[in-house]
């Protein structure tokens, strides 16, 4: 008997030190501004994007693992466009479609490694041709040293995992149309 008080009594201790899960919060997975992201007034993404279809987010369960929704991948992903000065809602040139094919997280551990999959494309809207796709996979693993709790330390990995993603994506951009373009074979 005493040992099953003392066994609930410690699971109910680790529940409570544990505390309850979060999402990923938005402001914590905008891409931020570098010199491999920059871009001119010049530049063919120069407002020239608008956010299609995101999706492969699920909705955290406070009881169990933080996880990002597809409501916040979207915010991040489309304030990250504006941050960079691609976002154009009302007469944009291209269309970006994201799907969040997986969240690799770990169930336990101090150091929390996750790892993002990503498949993004670029649609441009006046042909409807896929101009630019790209899976792009990126790992961050938040430490002790960032949070003590588990949880919190589990929900800065999936915000980090996923800002990264969100900067490869606009670094590959802005590389690819920085690129001369390659004319296509003639029939």
């Amino acid at each position: 008997m005493f040992k099953k008080t003392l066994l609930s009594i410690s699971i109910i201790f680790i529940l409570l030190i544990q505390g309850c899960a979060t999402g990923g919060k938005t402001g914590a997975m905008i891409s931020e501004l570098s010199e491999e992201t920059l871009i001119s007034s010049e530049s063919t993404l120069y407002n020239a994007l608008e956010i299609g279809v995101v999706s492969g987010g699920k909705a955290t369960n406070p009881a169990w693992a933080s996880n990002v929704s597809n409501e916040n991948f979207t915010e991040a992903l489309e304030s990250s466009l504006k941050l960079h000065s691609m976002f154009n809602s009302e007469n944009s040139s291209y269309v970006v479609n994201a799907d969040l094919k997986k969240l690799k997280q770990p169930f336990v551990g101090f150091d929390m490694k996750v790892t993002a999959y990503t498949d993004y494309e670029l649609i441009e809207k006046e042909s409807e041709k896929v101009v630019f796709s790209s899976e792009i996979i990126t790992p961050y693993t938040a430490t002790v040293g960032d949070a003590v709790l588990g949880v919190k330390r589990l929900r800065l990995a999936n915000e980090g995992a996923i800002k990264a993603n969100i900067t490869e994506f606009i670094k590959q951009l802005v590389h690819y149309f920085s690129e001369p373009p390659v004319p296509e074979p003639e029939d």
